[in-house]
């Protein structure tokens, strides 16, 4: 499989917050002091291919033993251009063609053998029950940064342009079962432990990000239990936990103040709850549904200042419902977000701009709609 991926970065600042620069340039003029965008072009090459299998054997009636393997070749070619662009506008950047590099391009290439495996046992006491164990090998590919200079304090040093391969081994216990309560229920479960070496974590400082080796460890449970109590009603409730720890962070690229931190958009407590209840109606059928959810707080930068924090929030939805006998026309009543939460989904800290603010994004607030739908 051959893929390859292009990239064009740059940073500009609002009409009025332009910064000048002042540069000496051979056929630009001497020190002439002008608005203007930094931007980086980049392009990756990479060749990658796969052998793989996966073995099963019964050792028992109740006992599967299960193992793979896979064996991964990648090659990248990677090259990347700091360069300075003419500011046009608040909302337009690598406009024609560069006014001057900042500096030689740079040129790199990797040749990888991965390898990725998994082995498991699987024991089945009774029909309605499973419980299993297993560890796995997982690889995420090294490649090449492509970041803005503001990620480490100035042009982006060689040293800092590539970055290893991650390795995750995951050790996991966990059990499915069936036919709880009259065989009404059915109740999943697991713990893990996650073990990373050379983790592969974004930092991102001013208008600039890139990415990072470090190693992190995770431990974790989940639940889910789902039950069919009488006819036409659904319940549903999942519980995820986890605590994570992303080791030896630099503040900045290249800093050796180092800080262990939470990984990034990843509340450490998610719960959900689901009701849904449907019966005969108006000729065809009616069903109410309602579901609440809980995210913890979470930090979207890693480095995970108290400003970088989304709140935990609490959100509730509920939609009614009526569809006709032939299925074929269906109207909806829906709420979304009825408490209203301002429930964060994405930051970016670039405070240490002219401008001094942060960009956060936010789930949608409190809304109410009416929606039908024709099925042809």
């Amino acid at each position: 499989m051959e893929y390859r991926w292009k990239i064009n970065l740059a940073g500009t600042l609002p009409d009025g917050h332009t910064p000048d620069l002042t540069i000496t340039h051979i056929g630009f003029g001497t020190n002439p002091t002008v608005p203007f965008d930094l931007g980086v072009d980049a392009e990756l090459e990479t060749d990658s291919y796969s052998i793989f299998g996966q073995y099963e054997m019964d050792m028992s009636e109740e006992l599967t033993l299960t193992a793979g393997l896979r064996i991964i070749r990648e090659e990248k070619d990677y090259t990347a251009q700091e360069s300075i662009y003419a500011s046009v506008s608040s909302r337009s950047v690598h406009v024609g063609t560069p006014m001057f590099p900042l500096r030689a391009a740079i040129e790199d290439d990797s040749s990888d053998t991965l390898w990725t495996g998994k082995i498991q046992l699987d024991w089945r006491p009774t029909d309605d029950l499973l419980v299993y164990a297993g560890i796995n090998r997982g690889v995420k590919a090294g490649s090449f940064n492509a970041a803005l200079p503001d990620a480490v304090a100035g042009p982006l040093a060689l040293e800092f342009v590539p970055y290893d391969e991650e390795v995750l081994l995951s050790y996991e216990v966990g059990f499915k079962s069936d036919g709880w309560f009259n065989d009404t229920t059915r109740i999943n479960g697991s713990v893990y432990y996650y073990d990373y070496q050379d983790y592969q974590a974004f930092l991102f400082v001013s208008v600039g990000g890139y990415v990072i080796n470090t190693d992190a460890e995770t431990f974790g449970a989940e639940l889910e239990i789902v039950s069919n109590p009488m006819e036409g009603l659904d319940l549903l409730l999942a519980v995820a936990w986890f605590d994570s720890e992303v080791q030896d962070v630099p503040i900045q690229a290249g800093s050796s103040t180092l800080i262990d931190v939470e990984p990034t958009n990843a509340p450490p407590l998610q719960i959900t709850a689901l009701a849904r209840y449907e019966w005969s109606a108006f000729g065809g059928t009616m069903s109410v549904q309602g579901d609440v959810s809980y995210s913890d707080e979470t930090y979207y930068n890693l480095r995970n200042f108290d400003s970088h924090q989304f709140d935990s929030y609490t959100m509730y939805n509920a939609n009614v419902t009526w569809v006709n006998a032939e299925e074929n026309w269906e109207f909806s009543l829906i709420g979304r977000n009825l408490s209203d939460e301002r429930a964060g989904v994405q930051g970016y800290d670039v405070s240490l701009l002219p401008t001094q603010t942060s960009e956060v994004s936010y789930k949608a607030p409190l809304w109410y709609g009416v929606s039908a739908r024709y099925s042809f």
